[in-house]
């Protein structure tokens, strides 16, 4: 028996989805554009399959060919979770040739049990239970790192589809995450790619339009194809019962708990869904349920569940300011002279529409061309707001689900800033945690971001990061390296409830005499062995470029450290490690012509 049409969609949804994923979250330039000549590849694949169908294993060993590519693309760590999910698919795929060829076992569906008599309306019984909702303790932390910082991250984007189908943000985000694991690359129906129409459960939608969709797209057909779209009453138990149905009610009918609800909590211990119509007693969801990341939100102030509908406009930054870290206490204000700098940057100027113009030293209207133009709704940056900029707020707000009015108000402004909002947020750190976690936990916040320079009116080390890292100044004299550094620094002291550890320095030279003069040098002389740099050396370090025995071009931080090599993040680079690059990115370097410096 050979595959239908809708397994092999599958199975080239499958490959997809986590090259797709893995592109997006690499930092390194090379497997970036090794992963998108894997993607073209799969995707000419479906659209022949589509077109002209393929045998079952000239099919399976192009997406093996795909994934061996892949994983030969493997640069920046870490590779474990890649690998491992590439594995698992590669398993697929033998998996699917066994079925194939001797066809699949198909288990006969078991009957559907009746509630039992009696019972309380279900929305009431929802609502009961939500109240008497405990999320386990020991999962808090997977909790708020895996759910609940990306729901609020693309809060603007539910807020934006939201207002238009009249359904609270939070049910959308709660769909996007259980069904998509809050992709924007797959369809908020069941997590296919976006590339296409879906192929599992519900197939073949968006049933109008041509892909590749748009995720707004996508999420629209997925919420009015269910009924969601134009309904009045979104108070708890209704919304609960919505959640339940949107998974499917076979957990009600066995009168088990449903884990799209209630997994990660007092309500629910085992038994799931393990493929469609077969149940397993023992299987354990490792997925958070919808109720119980509801719960999180409540409890952190970011939901009122008897207020569905956010009344506040623009809540976008203040949230992910207020949930910088586990607790729902916001940041404490940043130090001067930084937390003016933040302010320059971030602060809402007022409405900003066409007509406006730049004057008297003012970077309003610039500001806005530099967030679109960061946001890929590039534009000119000459501080005047005409059709072109106009275009690019359109675009903006198409893409972020937001109406298309073409002006900025706070919400807009809100979504233009969030990623430097959520760089700036307290970080998470361990019990115990000193100056080098730290140092390397801000890093990364800002490394998730990937801040970026800009060109304007012939001049580099422009834009809204280079005059964050340093301190209001950007153009051609202002290599950011050095700025970034001291930033990352100052932030990280702050969380600790310190100052900097060591003094602000935006040239590399100034940087190595401090530590020179204050014991924190480390030569390469003094590394001569593996053994040397691991005792002597640790993750958070300072690297320096050394051009000669006195002059130093260019800085970063060490995050790994390997017998050959070290890992880094570094900012003002390129991919070939310029100290006159143009992005925060991590990168890979040998031990050759580095010194170091400490931090403690």
């Amino acid at each position: 028996m050979g595959m239908t049409f809708e397994d092999r969609q599958g199975l080239i949804s499958t490959t997809e989805l986590p090259v797709m994923r893995r592109r997006r979250a690499t930092t390194d330039p090379d497997e970036h554009r090794a992963l998108g000549a894997v993607l073209r590849r799969i995707r000419a694949l479906r659209d022949t399959e589509e077109e002209a169908g393929l045998a079952d294993l000239v099919l399976v060993d192009t997406l093996a060919e795909c994934l061996a590519a892949a994983v030969a693309a493997l640069r920046n760590r870490p590779f474990d979770a890649a690998l491992g999910t590439y594995q698992a698919v590669m398993n697929r795929l033998g998996a699917a040739v066994s079925e194939a060829a001797e066809g699949p076992a198909r288990l006969a569906p078991e009957p559907v049990q009746a509630p039992a008599e009696g019972a309380a309306p279900e929305a009431g019984r929802l609502a009961a239970l939500y109240a008497d909702c405990r999320p386990d303790p020991a999962r808090l932390g997977e909790i708020d790192h895996f759910y609940l910082r990306p729901l609020l991250r693309n809060r603007a984007l539910y807020e934006g589809l939201g207002a238009r189908l009249g359904i609270p943000w939070w049910f959308i985000g709660l769909i996007h995450g259980l069904e998509a694991s809050f992709s924007l690359e797959t369809h908020l129906h069941n997590g296919d790619p976006l590339s296409a129409r879906t192929v599992h459960h519900p197939p073949r939608r968006p049933a109008t339009g041509s892909p590749p969709f748009t995720w707004t797209e996508s999420a629209t057909d997925a919420l009015t194809m269910e009924g969601l779209a134009g309904l009045d009453d979104w108070s708890l138990g209704p919304a609960l019962d919505r959640l339940e149905r949107y998974n499917g009610l076979g957990y009600r009918n066995r009168g088990v708990p449903s884990p799209y609800l209630w997994s990660f909590s007092n309500h629910y211990t085992r038994g799931k869904f393990v493929a469609d119509g077969r149940f397993d007693p023992d299987a354990v969801s490792k997925q958070c349920g919808a109720a119980v990341l509801l719960r999180r939100l409540e409890d952190t102030g970011a939901v009122e569940t008897g207020r569905p509908l956010d009344p506040g406009a623009g809540a976008v930054a203040g949230m992910a300011a207020r949930f910088a870290g586990a607790a729902a206490a916001p940041a404490p204000a940043l130090p001067e002279p930084l937390a003016g700098v933040v302010a320059q940057e971030l602060d809402f100027p007022g409405e900003i529409a066409r007509g406006q113009k730049d004057a008297g030293g003012s970077r309003t209207v610039a500001r806005v061309q530099e967030w679109c133009s960061f946001h890929g709704a590039r534009t000119d940056v000459d501080g005047d707001f005409g059709g072109g900029t106009e275009a690019a707020v359109k675009a903006f707000q198409l893409r972020a689900g937001l109406p298309q009015t073409g002006r900025v108000d706070e919400r807009v402004w809100a979504a233009l800033t969030a990623p430097m909002h959520r760089a700036l947020a307290r970080p998470e750190l361990p019990e115990g945690a000193g100056i080098y976690e730290a140092a390397l936990s801000v890093a990364r916040l800002h490394l998730a971001e990937h801040p970026v320079e800009f060109v304007v009116r012939g001049q580099g080390n422009c834009g809204p990061w280079v005059r964050l890292y340093m301190h209001g100044r950007e153009g051609d004299d202002q290599p950011w390296c050095a700025g970034f550094v001291s930033h990352v620094l100052a932030q990280a002291g702050h969380a600790l409830g310190l100052g900097a550890p060591i003094p602000r320095q935006v040239g590399v030279d100034a940087l190595v005499a401090d530590a020179k003069a204050s014991g924190r040098f480390v030569a390469e002389a003094e590394l001569g062995s593996a053994d040397h740099r691991a005792g002597r050396l640790r993750p958070g370090a300072l690297f320096c470029v050394r051009a000669s025995a006195a002059d130093w071009t260019h800085v970063g931080f060490v995050t790994e450290i390997a017998p050959d090599s070290f890992a880094t993040i570094e900012g003002n680079t390129n991919d070939e490690g310029s100290r006159e690059g143009f992005e925060v990115c991590a990168r890979s370097r040998g031990w050759p012509g580095r010194d170091f410096v400490l931090l403690a």
